[in-house]
Parts: C-alpha cells; sequence; structure tokens
C-alpha cells in the first residue's frame, strides 16, 4: 500500500509542476501555432501507446491534462456544460489525453478549437479482460476498485460484469456495447484519425504511424520530414513506461473467457466485432 501511495504522490506532484507550466505558456502568445491535439481512446485501448507515439510531433506539450466523461472519482457521467468547460481550457500547442465521450457538441467544441484528435480502439473482449483486472488489482484509486476486489469472488465474476455491466447509484457502468458507443460516433468524424490497437503493435505498425504522421502534417499545415519524424515515433514506443500497463498483447480474452463469457459477450456485443472487422461471424 505503501508504494501504491508513493506511487500517487509523485504523479499527483508532476501533475501540478505541468499545471504550473501550462499557465506560464497560455500566457505567452504565440501566432504560429494555432491547433492542438487530442489523443482519445475506449478506456484500455492504448491510451499511452497512442500518447508516446503523438508525443514527439512537433508543436504538442503535455502539461497532464486529461478529459474524461466519466471520471475515475466518483465515476459518474459529465454534462454537457462541463464537457464545454474542459473543453475550453486546451490551449494551442497542447498534447491532451482523454476518455472523451462522442457528442455532436463535443465534436464541434474541438473543430472550433482546430483540436486535432487521434483515437485509439480495441478488440472489446481485450478491453473487457483488461478492464476487470485492472480495476481488481491496479487502480486503488479508482471508484469501481472496491466493488470488482471486494464484492465479486473471482476473476470469473469479474470479466462477466466488465461485459453486463454493474447497475449502481454510487458509479456509472453500464455494459459494454453501452459504453463502447458512448465513443463509436468518433469513427465517423472525418477529422478524427482512428485506429486500432492491434495496427500499432503489429508488425505493419510502420505504415500506421506514418499515416498519422501525413494526417497531422495536413491538418496542422506544418512542414517538416516525415521520415525523420517516423523514426522519433517509433524510438518512443516503450509500454512498460505507462503506470496503467499491465500485459499488453492482443488475443489474450482466450485465455480467460469461458464458454459463459462468450456466449455473454455474443449477446452484449457480437454483432460490434463484425462491424469492427474483428470477426467475420458469431462463430468463434
Amino acid at each position: 500500500m505503501n508504494n501504491y501511495l508513493n506511487k500517487i504522490i509523485i504523479i499527483k506532484g508532476k501533475n501540478l509542476f505541468l499545471k504550473a507550466k501550462k499557465l506560464i505558456r497560455s500566457c505567452v502568445k504565440n501566432e504560429k501555432i494555432n491547433h492542438s491535439i487530442l489523443v482519445n481512446s475506449f478506456p484500455k485501448s492504448g491510451t499511452h501507446l497512442l500518447e508516446q507515439i503523438v508525443k514527439p510531433f512537433p508543436n504538442s506539450d503535455n502539461f497532464g491534462f486529461f478529459i474524461a466523461s466519466a471520471p475515475s472519482r466518483p465515476h459518474i457521467v459529465r454534462d454537457e456544460v462541463t464537457h464545454k468547460k474542459l473543453i475550453s481550457k486546451i490551449i494551442p500547442g497542447e498534447l491532451v489525453r482523454g476518455h472523451l465521450f462522442y457528442s455532436s457538441q463535443n465534436a464541434r467544441l474541438l473543430l472550433e478549437k482546430n483540436v486535432i484528435q487521434f483515437f485509439i480502439y480495441r478488440d472489446l473482449r481485450d478491453v473487457v479482460v483488461s478492464e476487470a483486472l485492472y480495476l481488481t488489482y491496479m487502480n486503488k484509486w479508482h471508484q469501481l476498485h472496491s466493488y470488482f476486489a471486494n464484492k465479486l469472488h473471482d476473476d470469473h465474476e469479474r470479466i462477466k460484469a466488465a461485459i453486463t455491466g454493474i447497475e449502481s447509484n454510487n458509479f456509472y457502468y453500464p455494459d459494454i456495447r453501452t459504453r463502447w458507443e458512448n465513443y463509436s460516433g468518433w469513427l465517423k468524424e472525418n477529422q478524427v484519425f482512428s485506429v486500432k490497437y492491434e495496427d500499432l503493435i503489429s508488425d505493419c505498425r510502420e505504415i500506421y504511424v506514418r499515416e498519422m504522421i501525413k494526417f497531422y502534417q495536413s491538418e496542422s499545415n506544418l512542414n517538416f520530414d516525415t521520415d525523420l519524424q517516423l523514426n522519433e515515433c517509433l524510438k518512443a514506443i516503450n509500454p512498460e513506461k505507462s503506470h496503467t500497463f499491465r500485459k499488453g498483447g492482443s488475443g489474450n480474452w482466450k485465455k480467460h473467457f469461458s464458454n459463459e463469457h462468450n456466449q455473454l459477450f455474443k449477446h452484449y456485443a457480437g454483432d460490434i466485432l463484425i462491424d469492427l472487422g474483428y470477426e467475420e461471424n458469431l462463430n468463434w
């Protein structure tokens, strides 16, 4: 517990320093920089991996600002007014991370502020396994930790809960389909570069990173050497540097899913796997 608290103290201290740095930066206007970046993700889909790739982009300073539509505490959904206030705090040249729900308002506000968004998602079966274990064993600060760790008896029940959701007045945790639908609208937005986690850890990831760089160059109107930028982005990838990293890779769900999990997932979100290209049918 002491080690965990020490980590929290270090993270909080770092965030305070970055907030002060952002305040100073916001007072110094640079007319050459009129855009910012949002690294947005469906939770447990590779937020830190995407951030590591994007961080070396020109004019992208991370001041520790994270926009969450349902923050870890108290893990209830923020209203539109709060979303508007949070988005308004993004300054030019800033790299922001987030778990930001899709809405027409959020899309419009980001566009008006010239925020270049990258959105990452993942096989939802791997998501539910990762989230269940993360909430149980890793993030003791999260509102759902106590429920997953103490009220559910084993990992079978925890993965099941991550699929079916949990009804509670104390936090927001609907089924996996509803959770995904809060974000899925970003896939239809032309001003958003959407990418699969699996593509960024594959042998072909260089292709996808290069496309991300081209997208950023086009949206930002910046002139830089894309080959040099590609090398910098690829060198920056180091999953173990993430404080939330447990175990990367794809297909890990196969080691954890029971027949009951398979059937439940097919019921709640089997068609989504087909729509996203992870399966051709429900025969898995």
